[in-house]
């Protein structure tokens, strides 16, 4: 898949690396752990939906990270599959998000439970320096 993405110049596209893993020569005993992986990868991808609303087919695009008054964004790390330094990882491009975006109205970053956190985990690090 990456060596014809190269030849055309194409983007990755997720669910075509999906349906080439399914139409591969892998195992059931390779699938299933693959599977279970990339089940945990899709559980933090925006799900993309079409819905009917009235006569019009429109589509869900997913959760919009854009910072506007009277919205709150919550990002749950506490699953117990989730290692700390996952959570950390991933609470890092959360923020990295916010952060990137101007800021038109106040807004607050609270963190539940970061004790779980490791004290050597560069997000430990980072969030002592801030």
């Amino acid at each position: 898949m990456r060596l014809s993405q190269q030849a055309t110049g194409a983007q990755f596209d997720y669910q075509t690396f999906k349906s080439e893993i399914q139409h591969s020569d892998l195992t059931p005993s390779q699938l299933a752990p693959l599977n279970q992986r990339l089940a945990s990868i899709e559980s933090f991808m925006p799900r993309m939906e079409n819905r009917v609303k009235g006569r019009k087919l429109w589509l869900s695009k997913g959760t919009s990270w854009e910072n506007k008054p009277s919205l709150l964004t919550i990002v749950d790390l506490s699953c117990p599959c989730i290692l700390p330094e996952t959570a950390c990882s991933l609470f890092n491009i959360c923020l990295s998000l916010f952060l990137k975006q101007g800021i038109d109205c106040g807004w607050v970053i609270a963190l539940d439970e970061a004790h779980k956190v490791s004290e050597t985990t560069p997000c430990k690090l980072k969030l002592n320096h801030c």
